[in-house]
């Protein structure tokens, strides 16, 4: 997300596209500017690379332009087709009045939202075949499917008994939706889930058991890193407070910007003193010195907040300095849901994020050996030497229950490491690189869990469906 500084620089043309974008995260927004639709940010990105158009920037009113690509107006449904059975979503944004008569601004508002199981538009669809869309709900006691074709108004809907997947592998055959909807428990039975991406090669969102409030704070999601595939979605673009996820970003700031063998001073704003009995430290002081290396490890491994000081004035000269290159960085990642204000997630009402820029994030971090290294150190010992000159070891552990042991480990793929993050306002967090047995790397993401114990249930579950998507 911009800071308000920035909005205040962008054009009101810009200014009205991100205030839509806001509204439609999960879609591709189809930008409608005279004869063309353009696409602007993370969408011009990607949708240049799905449909090799040229990527191009536009001017925007901050100091880098922004990306920018763009199809005729006239000939767009073939470009949406395409993106449609790539399994993506599009949005359609339309001028609301003639340009030339406008008064400032044109007026645009989305007309219509485009998904794989939401068709009705004839040049879309394949003639003589329905376009389902399905939900699935899977219990132990039973399974209920609907399945709509929203194109003719035709619903079916059936309930089967609990416990056999065949039936329900059955229903899903003989209707071949193009969409499904399904909520959790569907991810303990991989025959299921690998049809549906194998043999039906449709989109799938997941909408997890029980949490209907829009209120609560949660949010998951599955990526396959080397196909850039989101498998499993929940509200991915829900605004929410990060705790110490924060840190993956003030490790690969750190990573990018500094010497991982430098020795720094611990500066007085870092000293452990500074923190509450319950914000999480390495215990590390004024004047005692140690490796930038030493550092990422406890900031990573023991989370301490007192390092993630230390590191962000050695790197920026201040905090603030520091907070600034953070957020730098995440505009340069298209996290644009996301801003800081410090290096450790301390709680602060302007300090947000959103799972899906986390995965953009931690995508960047994984690219870089030492950061990977350090997530995957189950055990470290750092050697600290005081302003007094004596020296000390920290002895730092993994701080996630799967490492600990306090939690059974998944079945789907092989943990290497990540982070968790925790205040009472963020709920319990964690972010994960994993590896199934080939070493194709998946990042899941649980976000606002109420519980430690939902928390690991739910990223269990993420992890498990990986050999159902593989």
């Amino acid at each position: 997300m911009l800071t308000q500084e920035q909005m205040n620089k962008l054009s009101p043309m810009m200014r009205q596209y991100l205030e839509v974008k806001e509204q439609h995260r999960d879609q591709i927004l189809f930008f409608r500017l005279g004869d063309f639709y353009e696409m602007f940010f993370e969408d011009a990105l990607l949708v240049s690379k799905e449909l090799e158009l040229t990527l191009t920037g536009r001017e925007c009113g901050l100091s880098e332009r922004a990306p920018m690509c763009g199809v005729p107006y006239h000939s767009a449904e073939s470009y949406i087709d395409r993106l449609i059975k790539r399994g993506y979503k599009v949005a359609i944004c339309e001028q609301m009045e003639n340009p030339s008569l406008a008064k400032g601004l044109v007026k645009r508002e989305i007309t219509r939202v485009v998904t794989p199981g939401t068709l009705i538009d004839s040049s879309l669809l394949e003639e003589g075949s329905n376009n389902y869309l399905c939900c699935v709900c899977w219990q132990k006691e039973g399974c209920g499917l609907a399945f709509a074709d929203v194109s003719t108004g035709e619903m079916n809907v059936t309930q089967l008994p609990g416990g056999d997947s065949g039936p329900v592998l059955g229903e899903l055959g003989k209707f071949a939706p193009r969409e499904v909807v399904f909520n959790e428990g569907l991810l303990d039975q991989p025959k299921i889930t690998a049809f549906m991406k194998e043999k039906l090669s449709c989109t799938a969102d997941i909408l997890p058991d029980g949490i209907l409030d829009a209120s609560t704070l949660h949010s998951a999601g599955l990526f396959d890193v080397n196909d850039k595939n989101v498998d499993i979605a929940c509200r991915l673009h829900e605004r929410l407070y990060p705790a110490s996820t924060t840190k993956i970003m003030t490790a690969l700031v750190a990573i990018q910007k500094g010497d991982l063998s430098a020795v720094v001073t611990v500066p007085q704003e870092a000293d452990v003193s500074n923190f509450a009995w319950d914000e999480k430290t390495c215990g590390i002081k004024a004047g005692d010195t140690l490796t930038l290396s030493d550092l990422l490890h406890g900031l990573m491994m023991e989370s301490g907040n007192d390092t993630a000081v230390a590191i962000a004035v050695h790197i920026a000269g201040s905090a603030d300095a520091f907070s600034q290159m953070m957020n730098e960085e995440a505009q340069r990642l298209m996290a644009t849901n996301t801003h800081f204000v410090n290096s450790n997630g301390l709680h602060d009402e302007n300090h947000y994020t959103t799972a899906y820029d986390l995965y953009l994030i931690f995508n960047e971090c994984i690219k870089h050996q030492e950061f990977v290294d350090i997530i995957n150190t189950k055990q470290y010992t750092a050697q600290i030497t005081g302003a007094d000159g004596q020296v000390r070891q920290a002895d730092w552990a993994q701080t996630n229950f799967y490492a600990s042991g306090r939690a059974e480990l998944p079945v789907g793929a092989t943990i290497v490491g990540g982070k968790t993050g925790t205040t009472d306002q963020a709920g319990n967090c964690l972010i994960l690189l994993n590896e199934t047995a080939d070493g194709s790397p998946y990042i899941s993401i649980v976000m606002g869990a109420d519980t430690k114990e939902l928390l690991y249930q739910d990223m269990t579950a993420l992890i498990n469906g990986i050999s159902a998507n593989e």
